[in-house]
């Protein structure tokens, strides 16, 4: 589009102003409009994004200019529970749990640089065991979020979803999404059909998936940026459960 152009008339006291919402002036030109006497504008605009998603320690080093940052920060997941309980038995393996997740606002107290902590995903389960737990992350000593529970398993009675973590010392702290449960098993040829429970949702998306007793096509899925892994059957196929997902910061960085 064209440029927009507001040119007041020549002569004392007629100028251009730009409030804000309260009445404020933040723009106003000169007395005889060929000049601004004032452009400073509130807010701040994005700059630049920086993420981490390996598991581990990494620094964020403070580009020039940047006064301040939005931080996203989650744990890691927790693994899918595995179980085989046998021909003709009903094996139940739950999902596991995502990590919770950190938002914060950060405009003071930040450094030139940053230690970002990010939690591992809990590791898949190739015997009959539970699934293993995900690490927390951090934002130096800004905000963290724990990692989720693994998914629990066995042949009979409830078997849980791994539980899930919560996000600590955000602007805003958000909880994963805890792994299903175990489903019940329904007879068919008689087989067991047993399906596993998926992993839970992590801020960042769904979990993985989990497989079942009777289709051997269906394997157990990792989860993704902290999502809980999903469980794993052994009866008909012996697969392993899904592992969690790492877990995961961004760093939106502003001038």
């Amino acid at each position: 589009m064209p440029d927009l152009t507001i040119k007041p008339n020549a002569g004392s006291g007629n100028k251009v102003i730009i409030q804000d919402q309260a009445g404020g002036a933040v723009l106003t030109t000169a007395d005889s409009g060929a000049t601004i006497a004032n452009c400073t504008f509130p807010g701040k605009l994005l700059a630049s994004v920086q993420t981490f998603s390996s598991a581990g320690t990494a620094t964020w080093s403070k580009p020039a200019g940047i006064t301040a940052v939005l931080v996203y920060v989650t744990g890691g997941g927790g693994s899918g529970g595995k179980h085989g309980c046998g021909s003709n038995k009903s094996s139940r393996s739950a999902g596991g749990g995502a990590g919770g997740t950190a938002i914060k606002w950060i405009t003071s107290g930040l450094g030139s640089t940053e230690t970002v902590t990010i939690g591992a995903g809990g590791a898949a389960v190739t015997g009959d065991a539970a699934g293993n737990g995900g690490g927390t992350s951090s934002f130096g000593s800004h905000c963290s979020a724990t990692g989720g529970n693994g998914g629990q398993q066995g042949c009979a009675g409830a078997v849980e979803g791994g539980a899930n973590g919560v996000g600590s010392n955000g602007t805003i702290n958000l909880e994963g999404g805890p792994g299903e449960n175990g489903a019940e098993p329904d007879h068919h040829s008689n087989h067991l059909k047993s399906s596993g429970g998926n992993g839970g949702e992590s801020y960042w998306g769904g979990g993985g998936r989990a497989s079942t007793g009777f289709d051997t096509s269906v394997v157990s899925e990792a989860g993704v940026k902290g999502s809980g892994g999903g469980g794993g059957h052994s009866n008909q196929n012996g697969f392993a459960s899904g592992a969690g997902g790492v877990g995961y910061c961004v760093v939106w960085e502003y001038k």
